[in-house]
């Protein structure tokens, strides 16, 4: 599928789950990370892939959804250790809708 229809979802809790599932009823092509395993299964099962880190998630989408609980996840999913930047490509689209000061 195109990168423009390859979406990486970032954080698969209540918000992002609910994002994921309905990109894959759309038709576009979703890989999904989360801490917790059973999430990624969910995903899986319901038609997406998942990667092992954000970094390997983001790997040819076109847009990055990030839909963690706070400015610290956010932080380590974009910029940490197997980080989703490190992983994309020049002109990805990232989304960032997670609860965050205005000064983050």
């Amino acid at each position: 599928m195109s990168e423009e229809r390859t979406v990486g979802v970032l954080g698969l809790g209540s918000m992002g789950m609910g994002v994921a599932l309905t990109l894959v009823e759309h038709q576009f092509s979703v890989r999904g990370f989360d801490v917790r395993t059973e999430a990624m299964d969910a995903l899986v099962e319901a038609g997406g892939g998942r990667g092992d880190s954000p970094r390997e998630v983001v790997k040819g989408c076109g847009t990055v959804i990030v839909l963690v609980v706070n400015a610290k996840q956010v932080e380590e999913v974009l910029f940490g250790e197997n980080g989703a930047v490190a992983g994309m490509a020049k002109g990805t689209v990232i989304l960032q809708s997670s609860t965050v000061s205005a000064a983050f």
